[in-house]
Order: C-alpha cells, then sequence, then structure tokens
C-alpha cells in the first residue's frame, strides 16, 4: 500500500486536525512495512487550490510506481 501524504498547505486554522494526519501519515511505514508513503508538498495545484495540474498528478503517479518497483522494471524482463 503506498499512499500520498497530506499537502502542508492544508494546515491551521482552515485544517486544524492537518497535523495530526500528517504525522500519523509519516509514522505508518514504520508500523506497517509494506506500506509507504509519497510527499506532495513540492507539487503545484491548479489555479483553484483545490486539485493538482496535470504535471503535478503525473508526478503523483511516478511516485507511487517508484516505490511500488523501485528498480524501474515495470515489464519485469530483467
Amino acid at each position: 500500500i503506498v499512499l500520498n501524504r497530506l499537502h502542508a498547505r492544508h494546515g491551521a486554522p482552515q485544517f486544524p486536525w492537518a497535523a495530526t494526519v500528517r504525522t500519523a501519515q509519516g509514522r505508518l511505514p514504520s508500523l506497517l512495512p509494506d506500506v509507504g508513503v509519497i510527499t506532495v508538498d513540492d507539487l503545484p495545484f491548479q489555479a483553484a487550490g483545490v486539485h493538482f495540474t496535470g504535471a503535478s498528478a503525473t508526478t503523483i503517479g511516478r511516485r507511487f510506481a517508484n516505490w511500488l518497483q523501485p528498480s524501474g522494471d515495470f515489464d519485469f524482463d530483467g
């Protein structure tokens, strides 16, 4: 299982629970060895500030893929 950590911009006062969620997400890999957490803090949002840009979504997908298959050998041909 791999998940993206809640973006750092989601902080107080609008999201007072965000620090608790980010801390818990950061601890998951040490508690559950088959869980990974990727960072998205460096990725921009669209102009409305709600959704990631297309380029950001592509980067998120690459980060998920790299966590799941760090060798980059996605067709398993060695």
